[in-house]
């Protein structure tokens, strides 16, 4: 098998926490804009559904509390992939040490 070299993983790039945290807010509002903004206007244009009373518009209340339900969602999937992974790591590190203590019997 190669070895990996040290100048072969120093241009790589890394990404940040940060980073990775604000597309997945950035995604989540995107989603949270589309269901709440964007799908009752085109039903409202399309005189599917009624327009809402002026100063009774509902829709800035669901944005906030599709943003939080999407988070939400993201954050525990995220989790449960963390575990999963966790438990995959502790099942391969106890198969190479098998190998390695059969492997010294021998």
């Amino acid at each position: 098998m190669m070895e990996a070299t040290e100048t072969e993983f120093e241009h790589t790039p890394k990404l940040r926490t940060p980073f990775v945290l604000a597309l997945v807010a950035l995604a989540d509002f995107t989603f949270s804009f589309l269901a709440t903004f964007a799908i009752p206007q085109a039903l409202i244009s399309s005189n599917v559904i009624r327009p809402w009373p002026a100063g009774h518009d509902p829709r800035l209340r669901w944005l906030a509390i599709s943003f939080v339900a999407i988070m939400v969602l993201f954050i525990a999937v995220a989790v449960v992939w963390r575990q999963l992974s966790s438990r995959q790591m502790r099942t391969i590190d106890a198969m190479i040490d098998a190998e390695e203590v059969r492997d010294n019997v021998e």
